[in-house]
């Protein structure tokens, strides 16, 4: 009896669980799994970011990289969607600089945000970038552009250009004290030029009027006088004199020139915007003097009275050129050229000569400027086709461009670590700060000849 109750337990057992196997089946069929599942790509990620950049930089300053990151690791490229008043471009890899021919100005902004996207051929992110602008000196350079039908006096300030005058003129230096700038140069008149001084922009003739005349430099002393240096004409060029004017049009000294007013004195005349220098109540100038026996002298003038810097016996007038004057402490420093069979780019300390270029190479120092125990020589020098804007620093020399076209520096100006140069490119007035250039002008034709930072 106990076996067939086993039994009849056992086949129920075995029903039970037949049963609940069928329903399970019945109730969650199986999906099978696909043999090759697709991944799901996700966006690039890319955060906010910011850069700060001196007001001062140039279209070839490379301001930031954007950087992204893409899980799949796929390439990524970049584009603006927002810009700045055209201000900016940004490069398909993520490299943000100004767009060609752009400024920056701390005064108008101080800070830029752009809309950026990156995309990796999917999906796309965007993000906001912050351009942050320190404020940087006021670079004010002088000199010349061609507009088609003349050559005109142009100011640029920090790489805006304002036209001086709308007749043939050119202005060679500038100087700034306070709110008060002085830049001096040259207007034509009846065919002739006549020396004047831009005060705010504000010509005042400086030269008698039938003599042809240009003021060459502007310098303010310590207690606020303004000399301006220069040259004039009489009597159908048979005399030159050296002439120093005050900003009212008198002469300053009239002890210029220093002996036979009929031997050509001249000064700057080849357009050195720094043959003037002004330190507490001294007022320096440098030219030279030719006389008909072929003796040339390169003169400082201090305060009226001629020191000789160096005299040579040379048929040649343009022997001897004493361009630029420059005085540190006790010491006087005077930049210009020599002929010693070439002419060489040459420096005098306290009359001491050193010949800054290479024996081999025509060359001339145009400016010099003292920072310290530096001592920076600007100019120009010869090598093998075309003259090179040359930049003399103690004993290197630097070449300011590698442009196989004539080029030329004609100032310099130290302020803090940066260092200022302007002069041109294949005719093209231009500005470098340190070491890197930019042209100022897009005229035909133009020059900068001088310049002054202001902090």
């Amino acid at each position: 009896m106990k076996t067939m109750k086993h039994i009849f337990y056992a086949f129920a057992l075995l029903f039970l669980v037949t049963s609940c196997g069928k329903d399970d089946e019945a109730s969650t069929p199986l999906t099978p799994e696909p043999e090759n599942p697709v991944p799901q790509n996700t966006a690039p990620e890319l955060a906010d970011q910011s850069f700060t950049v001196a007001e001062n930089i140039t279209d070839t300053t490379v301001i930031g990289t954007i950087t992204a990151t893409d899980t799949e690791e796929d390439a990524l490229t970049y584009s603006l969607t927002t810009n700045s008043n055209d201000l900016f471009v940004l490069t398909e890899t993520g490299e943000l600089s100004l767009a060609t021919g752009k400024l920056l100005n701390y005064d108008v902004a101080q800070t830029h945000t752009l809309t950026i996207e990156v995309t990796d051929a999917t999906n796309t992110t965007t993000a906001n970038i912050t351009i942050t602008i320190t404020n940087s000196p006021d670079v004010y350079i002088v000199g010349s552009e061609y507009n088609g039908t003349g050559t005109m006096a142009t100011l640029w300030k920090n790489g805006v250009a304002t036209i001086l005058s709308d007749i043939y003129s050119r202005a060679y230096d500038i100087a700034i004290s306070g709110e008060q700038v002085y830049i001096a140069g040259s207007i034509e008149n009846s065919g002739l030029q006549e020396a004047t001084l831009w005060k705010n922009e504000t010509a005042i003739t400086l030269s008698n009027a039938g003599n042809r005349a240009e003021a060459k430099s502007v310098s303010i002393t310590e207690t606020g006088n303004v000399y301006i240096a220069g040259y004039e004409h009489v009597e159908n060029y048979s005399e030159s004199y050296v002439k120093v004017w005050n900003e009212n049009g008198q002469l300053a000294f009239a002890t210029l020139p220093s002996i036979n007013v009929t031997s050509n004195n001249y000064i700057g005349w080849s357009g050195s915007s720094s043959c003037l220098y002004t330190t507490g109540s001294d007022v320096y100038v440098t030219g030279f003097e030719r006389f008909g026996n072929g003796i040339n002298r390169a003169t400082l003038w201090r305060n009226g009275i001629p020191e000789v810097i160096e005299e040579v016996n040379h048929p040649n007038p343009n022997s001897i050129y004493p361009n630029s004057v420059y005085v540190s402490g006790t010491n006087t420093y005077v930049a210009g050229s020599k002929n010693e069979g070439i002419p060489s780019a040459t420096l005098w300390k306290n009359g001491e000569k050193t010949k800054l270029s290479n024996s081999n190479n025509i060359a001339n120092a145009n400016s010099v400027y003292v920072s310290g125990n530096d001592v920076y020589v600007v100019g120009k020098e010869w090598f093998g086709t075309h003259f090179v804007a040359t930049l003399w620093k103690n004993d290197e020399v630097i070449r300011l461009t590698d442009i196989a076209d004539s080029s030329t520096a004609s100032a310099v100006f130290v302020l803090e670590n940066d260092v200022y140069i302007v002069g041109s490119i294949a005719g093209k007035a231009t500005l470098w700060i340190n070491g890197e250039g930019r042209a100022l002008s897009n005229a035909t034709s133009s020059h900068a000849y001088g310049l002054f930072v202001k902090p």
